[in-house]
């Protein structure tokens, strides 16, 4: 082997040992190189739990933003259809009765369950 040779196989092994530190690190690509043990079981276990907490606390609170949303959106609806049924006497007062009764009552079990569920089930 000459020098060069030993250059090349050392530029190689020195690619293969870097990090690429422009993406996202990812503990999972690099847990086989640690040997396992108990120890580092549970800190990953953790870490894991963490991850997780943070991704349901962001899944819950965005759910309850938008059904919240909705439900405003539909109370806006109803306000303005009542509006146009004081406006023109010649509408439909029963069937706006009836649209906005099957409307809001279903969203406000639904917003009801989602929120208490998403206040109840908060860490202190």
């Amino acid at each position: 082997m000459t020098l060069l040779d030993n250059e090349e196989n050392n530029d190689e092994q020195n690619e293969e040992n870097s990090l690429d530190l422009s993406g996202e690190l990812n503990i999972r690509d690099f847990i086989h190189d640690i040997a396992a043990s108990q120890k580092t079981a549970e800190e990953v276990a953790e870490w894991h739990k963490a991850q997780l907490g943070q991704q349901q606390e962001t899944t819950r609170s965005s759910l309850a933003s938008r059904l919240t949303m909705m439900f405003g959106s539909t109370l806006a609806s109803t306000y303005i259809l009542l509006g146009v049924s004081i406006v023109n006497p010649s509408a439909d007062k029963a069937l706006i009765k009836d649209i906005t009764s099957m409307v809001i009552t279903p969203q406000v079990a639904l917003l009801g369950a989602a929120l208490g569920y998403y206040f109840g089930s908060k860490e202190s």
